[in-house]
């Protein structure tokens, strides 16, 4: 089945930007805007969020909480001070690096956290760290180990969910990305 999957047409493939991070890092911050042209609304955003509020790392912000979030005013940054992704909801920042095929290099996540906590000193904070399969943080007690897996994942469920809803452009745009990772 991977074989067959491999072998599929497919555009990043074919454009030759599937292994670059900075490409994916896109994709995720277009993915992680509600007002985005995806067509999923906050239901990518809403998974995503609570698979990193549910994760004991999280000290600051609760599950509980997420319903209070007004995800329309997500605002999504990328390469801020170097870092990959930072998403502000509210008084929430939400850090996230971003390791497609590369490890992280000279206390990166250490340094990260030091610039957002000065940056946003009254803001609650989540550090995520994200690979192909979730690898462990060198910051394991603050960052939280996410997937490119479940991101996929969670891509597959929403397809299944929402094919229908989405208009084939974006389905084909978002199939075609869960099988270039």
């Amino acid at each position: 089945k991977l074989n067959l999957l491999r072998k599929q047409p497919n555009i990043f493939s074919a454009l030759g930007v599937g292994k670059y991070e900075i490409r994916h890092s896109n994709f995720l911050a277009w993915l992680l805007k509600p007002e985005e042209s995806h067509g999923l609304g906050d239901l990518f955003l809403t998974r995503f969020l609570r698979d990193v509020f549910l994760d004991d790392r999280c000290k600051e912000v609760s599950l509980i909480d997420l319903p209070n979030f007004d995800l329309r005013k997500t605002i999504v940054y990328r390469e801020w001070n170097n870092i990959d992704l930072l998403v502000e909801i509210g008084d929430i920042v939400i850090v996230i690096e971003n390791k497609f095929l590369t490890n992280e290099h000279g206390n990166q996540l250490f340094r990260y956290q030091k610039t957002v906590n000065e940056a946003f000193p009254k803001t609650k904070k989540v550090f995520v760290y994200l690979t192909p399969y979730g690898d462990e943080a060198s910051e394991k007690e603050t960052d939280i180990n996410y997937s490119y897996e479940r991101i996929l994942e969670i891509l597959g469920d929403l397809l299944k969910l929402y094919n229908d809803a989405l208009s084939s452009g974006r389905g084909i745009y978002i199939k075609e990305r869960r099988h270039g990772v």
